[in-house]
């Protein structure tokens, strides 16, 4: 497995130098016994919030998604859910961009809340989709292409006055900045998306805890992240640190909480080759789940 190494301000380092950075730092001491890492110090979770906040308002500050249409298409467009009412849905660790974007184009949302630890951070990011209380749906000037990739980046007022005039949005009742882990249980929403989150928390109990918590009667809950297995966590850790992913949760515990809590709707695996990202020569499974609340 190769050596990589990518500190708090996204700096990556790869063999002997990132050999050595790992002896210095790395996250094997929070392996679990069975469930990979499933929780970490607050100290460690807020050095991967100021990684985040470095990947997105310096790195990726001309960046106009997330891989957001690349899990649509994961997701099956959405497909399963086309044509459904919801009055309240909430997106837990939004980002600057929002799934929900692409998921309201398909369905039809009263209200939508955005939850992120960074929101009010991502509020200053030039290619927000949220700003002025409104969330602009993904219809048109949205999509990553070259075009719109060049126009979100060197002309981003002419892009973002152009989205605003042309995209239908959706009423944002509220943005929350906080971690899920902490976020507020008094409001109860029929749609839930948590989408590539897991590894940016810090406890995983506290975050099943509150999002059951929050999903009303008959809810449907929108989900996907990395598969690990706890066997291959130790190996991992000991080549590899990420900063801003501290949390890397047990297949089984994932599945354990799906299959308890909800009706399948849609379920996909994938899997991802060696050397297909910045994972090195690791390869993983990710899960796209949507079901409705039992």
């Amino acid at each position: 497995m190769k050596e990589v190494y990518i500190d708090k301000d996204v700096n990556i380092l790869t063999g002997i130098e990132a050999a050595k950075a790992l002896k210095n730092e790395n996250d094997a001491l929070y392996v679990s016994e069975s469930d990979g890492v499933v929780r970490v110090p607050l100290k460690r979770w807020e050095t991967a919030q100021h990684a985040e906040k470095i990947h997105w308002m310096k790195r990726g500050i001309g960046a106009i998604e997330d891989r957001n249409y690349y899990h649509e298409e994961n997701f099956d467009n959405y497909n399963c859910l086309r044509g459904t009412r919801f009055e309240r849905a909430i997106e837990l660790g939004s980002g600057p961009f929002t799934n929900l974007r692409i998921i309201g184009r398909n369905v039809d949302i009263g209200k939508c809340t955005l939850l992120d630890p960074l929101i009010n951070e991502y509020l200053k990011h030039p290619n927000c989709t949220y700003k002025g209380c409104k969330l602009l749906l993904a219809k048109h000037l949205s999509k990553k292409t070259l075009i719109n990739m060049a126009l979100g980046k060197y002309f981003t007022k002419f892009y973002n006055v152009a989205r605003k005039s042309v995209n239908p949005t959706i009423e944002v009742e509220k943005l929350i900045a906080s971690p899920v882990e902490q976020m507020p249980t008094d409001q109860k929403y029929d749609l839930v998306c948590i989408i590539n989150v897991l590894e940016h928390c810090y406890d995983i109990d506290l975050v099943f805890d509150k999002i059951l918590k929050i999903l009303d009667n008959g809810a449907v809950f929108i989900f996907h992240d990395r598969y690990y297995i706890h066997d291959e966590v130790k190996d991992i850790l000991a080549h590899q640190y990420d900063a801003a992913h501290p949390l890397k949760v047990e297949r089984k515990v994932v599945d354990t909480f799906l299959t308890k809590n909800f009706v399948p709707m849609f379920s996909n695996t994938t899997h991802h080759s060696a050397n297909e990202d910045m994972s090195g020569d690791v390869e993983y499974d990710e899960i796209y789940f949507i079901g409705k609340l039992i």
